[in-house]
Protein backbone atom coordinates (compact mmCIF):
# COMPACT_ATOMS: atom_id res chain seq x y z
CA UNK A 1 0.00 0.00 0.00
CA UNK A 2 2.98 2.28 0.92
CA UNK A 3 4.69 1.53 -2.72
CA UNK A 4 1.15 2.24 -4.06
CA UNK A 5 0.87 5.69 -2.16
CA UNK A 6 4.22 6.91 -3.25
CA UNK A 7 4.01 6.29 -6.79
CA UNK A 8 0.37 8.07 -6.81
CA UNK A 9 2.56 11.50 -5.70
CA UNK A 10 5.30 11.01 -7.96
CA UNK A 11 3.01 11.07 -11.12
CA UNK A 12 0.95 13.66 -9.20
CA UNK A 13 3.96 16.14 -9.04
CA UNK A 14 4.91 15.21 -12.43
CA UNK A 15 8.63 15.69 -11.27
CA UNK A 16 11.76 14.08 -12.48
CA UNK A 17 12.21 10.86 -10.26
CA UNK A 18 14.02 7.01 -10.14
CA UNK A 19 12.61 3.82 -8.78
CA UNK A 20 14.75 1.20 -8.00
CA UNK A 21 13.47 -2.22 -8.11
CA UNK A 22 14.98 -4.26 -4.94
CA UNK A 23 15.34 -7.85 -3.89
CA UNK A 24 12.05 -9.10 -2.02
CA UNK A 25 12.41 -8.36 2.05
CA UNK A 26 13.91 -5.54 2.15
CA UNK A 27 12.09 -1.80 2.61
CA UNK A 28 10.74 0.25 -0.42
CA UNK A 29 12.52 3.20 -2.01
CA UNK A 30 11.44 6.31 -0.96
CA UNK A 31 10.74 8.11 -3.96
CA UNK A 32 13.24 11.00 -4.65
CA UNK A 33 14.40 13.39 -6.91
CA UNK A 34 18.25 13.41 -7.59
CA UNK A 35 20.08 17.07 -8.69
CA UNK A 36 23.87 17.65 -8.14
CA UNK A 37 24.17 14.82 -5.72
CA UNK A 38 21.50 16.04 -3.41
CA UNK A 39 18.97 13.96 -2.36
CA UNK A 40 14.59 15.85 -2.51
CA UNK A 41 12.59 13.64 0.02
CA UNK A 42 9.37 13.29 -1.63
CA UNK A 43 7.97 12.83 2.21
CA UNK A 44 10.12 15.71 3.53
CA UNK A 45 9.61 19.11 1.43
CA UNK A 46 11.52 21.86 1.87
CA UNK A 47 11.31 25.16 1.02
CA UNK A 48 13.98 27.46 -0.86
CA UNK A 49 14.61 30.86 -2.63
CA UNK A 50 14.59 30.89 -6.06
CA UNK A 51 18.31 32.47 -6.99
CA UNK A 52 17.40 32.47 -10.55
CA UNK A 53 16.25 30.84 -13.38
CA UNK A 54 17.37 31.18 -16.79
CA UNK A 55 15.67 30.19 -20.40
CA UNK A 56 17.36 28.08 -23.33
CA UNK A 57 16.33 27.28 -26.97
CA UNK A 58 14.36 31.17 -27.75
CA UNK A 59 14.93 32.75 -30.91
CA UNK A 60 12.25 34.87 -31.04
CA UNK A 61 10.30 35.22 -28.05
CA UNK A 62 11.39 37.29 -24.76
CA UNK A 63 13.04 35.27 -22.50
CA UNK A 64 11.99 37.50 -19.33
CA UNK A 65 8.43 37.19 -20.54
CA UNK A 66 8.40 33.44 -20.40
CA UNK A 67 10.41 33.72 -16.71
CA UNK A 68 7.31 35.38 -15.47
CA UNK A 69 4.98 33.24 -17.02
CA UNK A 70 6.50 30.47 -15.30
CA UNK A 71 6.19 32.22 -11.77
CA UNK A 72 9.60 30.74 -11.29
CA UNK A 73 11.13 34.22 -10.62
CA UNK A 74 14.12 35.07 -8.79
CA UNK A 75 13.78 35.84 -5.24
CA UNK A 76 10.57 34.13 -4.47
CA UNK A 77 10.07 31.05 -2.16
CA UNK A 78 9.69 27.67 -4.16
CA UNK A 79 8.63 24.11 -2.01
CA UNK A 80 10.62 21.54 -3.68
CA UNK A 81 9.26 18.73 -4.37
CA UNK A 82 5.95 20.56 -4.80
CA UNK A 83 3.18 21.55 -7.76
CA UNK A 84 5.28 24.82 -8.68
CA UNK A 85 7.64 22.96 -10.70
CA UNK A 86 5.04 20.93 -12.78
CA UNK A 87 2.82 24.18 -12.90
CA UNK A 88 5.45 26.16 -14.65
CA UNK A 89 5.65 23.79 -17.24
CA UNK A 90 1.68 23.13 -17.85
CA UNK A 91 1.47 27.49 -18.01
CA UNK A 92 4.11 27.56 -20.74
CA UNK A 93 2.90 24.51 -22.80
CA UNK A 94 -0.55 25.67 -22.57
CA UNK A 95 0.65 29.21 -24.21
CA UNK A 96 0.61 26.93 -27.78
CA UNK A 97 4.23 28.33 -28.40
CA UNK A 98 6.71 25.14 -28.04
CA UNK A 99 7.23 21.32 -29.31
CA UNK A 100 8.77 20.77 -26.18
CA UNK A 101 9.07 22.41 -22.72
CA UNK A 102 11.84 21.16 -20.44
CA UNK A 103 12.50 22.68 -16.24
CA UNK A 104 15.83 21.30 -14.97
CA UNK A 105 17.18 22.39 -11.59
CA UNK A 106 20.99 23.24 -12.32
CA UNK A 107 22.17 23.74 -8.63
CA UNK A 108 21.42 24.29 -5.00
CA UNK A 109 23.39 26.73 -3.37
CA UNK A 110 22.93 26.51 0.42
CA UNK A 111 19.19 27.58 0.93
CA UNK A 112 18.71 28.69 -3.05
CA UNK A 113 17.57 26.79 -6.06
CA UNK A 114 18.40 28.07 -9.74
CA UNK A 115 16.51 27.35 -12.80
CA UNK A 116 16.87 26.52 -16.11
CA UNK A 117 14.30 26.64 -18.72
CA UNK A 118 14.94 24.77 -21.99
CA UNK A 119 12.32 25.03 -24.75
CA UNK A 120 11.90 24.18 -28.44
CA UNK A 121 10.13 27.07 -30.31
CA UNK A 122 7.55 25.90 -33.05
CA UNK A 123 8.53 27.01 -36.33
CA UNK A 124 7.33 30.57 -37.81
CA UNK A 125 4.79 30.89 -41.15
CA UNK A 126 6.67 32.22 -44.22
CA UNK A 127 4.10 31.32 -46.62
CA UNK A 128 0.93 30.21 -47.56
CA UNK A 129 0.93 27.46 -50.72
CA UNK A 130 -3.06 27.26 -51.65
CA UNK A 131 -3.80 24.22 -53.74
CA UNK A 132 -6.66 22.82 -55.98
CA UNK A 133 -8.50 25.98 -56.95
CA UNK A 134 -8.08 28.77 -59.37
CA UNK A 135 -5.90 31.32 -60.02
CA UNK A 136 -8.00 34.04 -59.17
CA UNK A 137 -9.48 32.46 -55.98
CA UNK A 138 -6.01 31.56 -54.49
CA UNK A 139 -5.39 36.09 -55.23
CA UNK A 140 -8.82 36.58 -53.48
CA UNK A 141 -8.12 34.07 -51.08
CA UNK A 142 -4.44 35.04 -50.06
CA UNK A 143 -4.99 38.91 -50.08
CA UNK A 144 -6.62 37.63 -46.51
CA UNK A 145 -4.30 35.55 -45.43
CA UNK A 146 -1.34 38.07 -45.87
CA UNK A 147 -1.29 38.77 -41.63
CA UNK A 148 -0.68 34.66 -41.29
CA UNK A 149 3.22 35.36 -42.16
CA UNK A 150 5.49 35.19 -39.05
CA UNK A 151 2.69 33.71 -37.11
CA UNK A 152 3.99 30.61 -34.95
CA UNK A 153 2.46 27.10 -37.49
CA UNK A 154 -0.08 25.90 -34.42
CA UNK A 155 -3.75 24.91 -34.34
CA UNK A 156 -4.84 28.37 -34.36
CA UNK A 157 -2.86 29.40 -37.65
CA UNK A 158 -4.94 26.23 -39.18
CA UNK A 159 -7.97 27.31 -37.85
CA UNK A 160 -8.05 30.90 -38.34
CA UNK A 161 -6.53 29.76 -41.92
CA UNK A 162 -9.23 27.42 -42.69
CA UNK A 163 -12.43 29.49 -41.61
CA UNK A 164 -10.91 31.74 -44.04
CA UNK A 165 -10.78 29.60 -46.89
CA UNK A 166 -14.21 28.04 -46.11
CA UNK A 167 -15.75 31.51 -45.68
CA UNK A 168 -14.81 32.94 -48.95
CA UNK A 169 -15.54 29.68 -50.94
CA UNK A 170 -19.18 29.28 -49.24
CA UNK A 171 -20.09 32.94 -50.27
CA UNK A 172 -19.33 31.34 -53.88
CA UNK A 173 -21.51 28.36 -53.59
CA UNK A 174 -18.98 25.87 -51.88
CA UNK A 175 -20.64 24.48 -48.78
CA UNK A 176 -18.10 21.58 -48.07
CA UNK A 177 -14.95 22.67 -48.88
CA UNK A 178 -12.38 20.47 -47.19
CA UNK A 179 -8.62 21.37 -46.33
CA UNK A 180 -5.73 19.30 -45.68
CA UNK A 181 -2.33 20.80 -44.85
CA UNK A 182 1.38 19.78 -44.65
CA UNK A 183 4.04 21.87 -44.07
CA UNK A 184 7.98 21.92 -45.52
CA UNK A 185 10.92 23.68 -44.80
CA UNK A 186 11.73 27.41 -46.13
CA UNK A 187 15.05 27.00 -47.16
CA UNK A 188 15.45 31.07 -47.16
CA UNK A 189 14.37 31.59 -43.59
CA UNK A 190 15.61 30.15 -40.21
CA UNK A 191 13.11 28.08 -38.39
CA UNK A 192 10.48 28.76 -40.80
CA UNK A 193 7.83 27.36 -42.90
CA UNK A 194 5.93 26.65 -46.01
CA UNK A 195 2.51 25.39 -45.13
CA UNK A 196 0.81 23.43 -48.15
CA UNK A 197 -3.41 23.73 -48.00
CA UNK A 198 -4.71 21.12 -50.25
CA UNK A 199 -8.30 22.17 -51.29
CA UNK A 200 -11.01 20.45 -51.97
CA UNK A 201 -14.08 22.78 -53.18
CA UNK A 202 -16.59 19.91 -53.79
CA UNK A 203 -19.59 20.83 -56.06
CA UNK A 204 -21.14 24.03 -55.93
CA UNK A 205 -24.69 24.20 -54.76
CA UNK A 206 -27.32 24.56 -57.01
CA UNK A 207 -31.16 25.44 -57.22
CA UNK A 208 -32.74 22.55 -58.93
CA UNK A 209 -36.18 23.67 -57.86
CA UNK A 210 -38.10 27.00 -56.46
CA UNK A 211 -41.66 26.32 -54.89
CA UNK A 212 -43.90 28.77 -53.48
CA UNK A 213 -46.28 28.81 -51.01
CA UNK A 214 -49.56 30.71 -50.15
CA UNK A 215 -49.43 32.27 -53.98
CA UNK A 216 -53.18 32.00 -55.07
CA UNK A 217 -53.32 35.19 -57.62
CA UNK A 218 -50.42 34.17 -59.71
CA UNK A 219 -48.72 30.68 -60.91
CA UNK A 220 -45.48 29.84 -59.21
CA UNK A 221 -43.87 29.81 -62.95
CA UNK A 222 -44.36 33.36 -63.32
CA UNK A 223 -42.99 34.61 -59.50
CA UNK A 224 -40.00 32.76 -60.77
CA UNK A 225 -39.37 35.46 -63.51
CA UNK A 226 -39.60 37.97 -61.22
CA UNK A 227 -36.62 36.38 -59.22
CA UNK A 228 -33.42 38.42 -60.19
CA UNK A 229 -31.60 35.68 -57.96
CA UNK A 230 -31.19 32.90 -57.82
CA UNK A 231 -32.40 31.41 -61.07
CA UNK A 232 -33.66 27.74 -60.66
CA UNK A 233 -31.33 25.55 -62.53
CA UNK A 234 -32.17 25.20 -66.62
CA UNK A 235 -30.23 23.23 -68.87
CA UNK A 236 -30.15 26.13 -71.62
CA UNK A 237 -28.98 28.91 -69.10
CA UNK A 238 -25.26 29.00 -68.88
CA UNK A 239 -24.92 31.99 -67.07
CA UNK A 240 -25.47 31.63 -63.13
CA UNK A 241 -28.26 29.07 -63.04
CA UNK A 242 -28.76 27.58 -60.17
CA UNK A 243 -26.05 29.21 -58.38
CA UNK A 244 -26.95 29.49 -54.60
CA UNK A 245 -25.03 31.57 -52.02
CA UNK A 246 -25.45 32.15 -48.62
CA UNK A 247 -26.47 35.67 -49.12
CA UNK A 248 -29.04 34.54 -51.49
CA UNK A 249 -30.07 32.05 -48.45
CA UNK A 250 -30.19 34.53 -45.95
CA UNK A 251 -32.82 36.23 -48.10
Amino acid sequence: MKRIFQVLILLVLAAPAFAQVRPQGQAPVTPSLKVGGLDLDYFSPKEYIIGGTTVTGTQYLDKEVLITLSKLTKGDKIVLPGEATSDAIKTLWAQGLFDDVKLNIEKFVQDSVYFEIEVVERPRLSSIDLKGIRKSEKTAIQEKLNDKTGKIVNDNLYNTTSAIVKKYLLDKGFFFTKIDYKTRKDPNAENSVVLEAYIDKGHRVKVQHIDFTGNKDFKSAKLRKFLKSPKQFAWWRFWGSGKFAREIRRE
